[in-house]
């Protein structure tokens, strides 16, 4: 029983990530670079997707792809205020990998 609550806690967490970080696309504030680092939190790998493939190949894990614009008021948000979050990392980073995209300059 507490395996199905763990599971079904955790897919909520992934589950509003996920949607929050769709939303972030529609936003209007500026980001300040050309990539999401979170001081403590979600590292993201930039550039090609073919190294965030190339790496889900190798580790069997899902990509979890992020997609920010610069102009993106939620972005700084969800960089400050989710991706930084302890219990948020250690899910993201374990589970996925994390690439992170800016789609202005693609």
């Amino acid at each position: 029983m507490r395996q199905i609550i763990g599971l079904t806690y955790l897919a909520g967490i992934v589950m509003a990530t996920i949607a929050v970080a769709v939303f972030i696309v529609t936003c209007n504030i500026g980001f300040g670079n050309n990539s999401i680092k979170s001081k403590n939190g979600i590292h993201f790998i930039d550039g090609a997707i073919s190294k965030a493939t190339a790496l889900s190949k190798k580790e069997h894990k899902p990509i979890f792809l992020l997609a920010y614009a610069n102009y993106c008021s939620a972005c700084k948000k969800m960089k400050n205020e989710v991706f930084s979050q302890k219990e948020i990392d250690s899910i993201f980073n374990k589970e996925f990998i994390n690439y992170s995209v800016d789609i202005e300059s693609k």
